[in-house]
């Protein structure tokens, strides 16, 4: 196939650019609802006045929109006037774009067409056609529309030297001084997220188990970060749903309402929430992101952790919907029986521990005589501070049984003021004393006053308290008490 006539095409010409030096000191910022913020160093080599200052290396899901800069200076070397992000390779339509007025040759449908591009990929939504993009032929005497999903091939032979094709932010600045100059880059991509992941390992009934954290960092943003310092972030928007779906429903859907132990509220309600960090984790080593791939950082160990055992009773259900809880009288009457084993463990130093754990899920396992594991179970962490406690359930308790009903309910003041009155029954048939924390939630009305009841509670959340009884062996013990709902 004969070119010849292109030669008289002018070959696009570079335009001159001040090129920034790549990132160093990258912090990476990662929240829990998929985005990352981006801080990293940069130096560049300015002239005194108007230039063009190009950074490399930036991921292609970087949003120009949040870039901004920052000096150790007390006056910012230079302004930046405009900028740009720039990368002709992110999508088809993209490079189509760039290219448009060059010679193209086009290949497919068995048939090889020589031209000029014209325009981008153009659709027919009305048709239900495929993207086309225009090509005039190199005599002017015909306007082909290429289908996009008829090419075998696309060669533009005069191929722009200024062709970005990885991003790039292209800034129009002006310096104020000749000389080398740092500055401070800072901007949010899309495309990473974290989850944290847990292994327990017990052995039989020993009051011991190792204990393993791990992140998994997952960089889709279509970027690398070198050496960098990693912190995970725990918004209020990112806690506003359950840790884990609950599969004990059918085609995933959820249940009503289902409160955990420790938890402040019950999973299934979702509210408008902030990006505002609640919590922030940062990685005790720094770490190479690699793109398009997930990278697993251990980061806290224990062996032969010293636990403890303890037993939940929480008995409410919610399996009706209910539209007005505060007065619909069957609110919140069904009940379960299953009281659930709970391991404990003091998040400290001297245990190997001591760093602040991120809620995450936490694999169990049973460590047979000879060494070998079973998995027995996988379980939500909650948040774990350094210093204080934390706790996995374990699965239903043998031996231990409770049941929940409800023995009253009077309105005192119609709509205004309403008590509500409970009995828990508990049983322990197994061969050992056991205490159990019964937890009730208060849920009908965040004001509320506990008017009577036969055993000492605490209160362990904003609607939720707590008794504690001690059954030995064969033993049974019932718990009353009275709640009154004011509004």
């Amino acid at each position: 196939m004969a070119c010849g006539w292109w030669a008289a095409a002018p070959a696009a010409l570079a335009q001159s650019m001040t090129e920034a030096s790549a990132p160093q000191g990258v912090t990476v910022s990662i929240y829990d609802t998929g985005i990352g913020l981006i801080n990293e160093a940069r130096r560049a080599t300015l002239t005194a006045g108007e230039q063009t200052l190009r950074l490399r290396g930036l991921p292609e899901r970087t949003d120009p929109a949040s870039v901004s800069y920052s000096s150790a200076a007390r006056a910012a070397p230079f302004e930046v006037w405009e900028q740009a992000l720039h990368f002709d390779l992110a999508d088809t339509a993209s490079l189509l774009r760039r290219m448009i007025g060059q010679p193209v040759v086009v290949a497919g449908d068995g048939k090889t067409r020589e031209g000029v591009l014209l325009g981008p990929p153009i659709g027919f939504p009305e048709s239900g056609a495929p993207s086309a993009f225009p090509v005039r032929s190199r005599d002017g005497n015909h306007l082909w529309m290429i289908g996009l999903d008829d090419l075998t091939s696309v060669t533009f032979p005069f191929g722009r030297d200024s062709l970005a094709t990885e991003p790039q932010l292209v800034w129009r600045i002006r310096a104020r001084q000749d000389g080398p100059q740092s500055f401070r880059l800072a901007y949010r991509t899309d495309g990473l997220s974290w989850r944290a992941h847990y292994d327990l390992l017990l052995a039989g009934d020993q009051a011991q188990a190792d204990f393993i954290g791990r992140v998994e960092v997952d960089n889709r943003s279509g970027g690398r970060y070198d050496q960098a310092r990693v912190r995970l972030l725990l918004t209020e928007k990112g806690l506003s749903g359950p840790i884990v779906p609950d599969s004990d429903t059918p085609g995933g859907a959820r249940p009503a309402l289902r409160y955990a132990y420790g938890a402040r509220d019950p999973a299934f309600e979702r509210s408008v929430a902030s990006l505002a960090p609640v919590e922030m984790y940062e990685l005790p080593r720094t770490v190479t992101l690699e793109p398009d791939r997930a990278t697993v950082i251990p980061f806290v160990e224990s062996i032969a952790m010293p636990i403890r055992r303890f037993y939940v009773y929480d008995g409410v259900r919610f399996d009706r919907f209910q539209r007005n809880r505060r007065t619909d009288w069957n609110y919140g009457t069904e009940h379960h029986t299953v009281v659930q084993t709970h391991v404990e463990f003091d998040n400290e130093e001297k245990f190997g521990l001591g760093l602040k754990l991120p809620p995450g899920m936490c694999r169990l396992f049973q460590v047979r005589a000879d060494g070998s594991v079973d998995l027995i179970g996988e379980e939500a962490l909650l948040a774990v501070a350094s210093g204080m406690s934390g706790h996995v359930r374990v699965g239903p308790a043998v031996g231990l049984t409770g049941a929940r009903e409800r023995t009253g309910y009077v309105e005192v003041k119609p709509h205004h003021v309403y008590e509500e009155s409970f009995q828990v029954r508990l049983a322990n048939t197994s061969d050992e004393t056991a205490e159990i924390r019964v937890v009730e939630h208060l849920y009908r009305w965040p004001e509320f006053e506990i008017i009577r009841a036969d055993t000492d509670y605490t209160t362990i959340g904003p609607q939720s308290i707590e008794f504690r009884v001690e059954l030995r062996p064969g033993g049974r013990r019932t718990i009353h008490y009275t709640v009154r709902y004011t509004w």
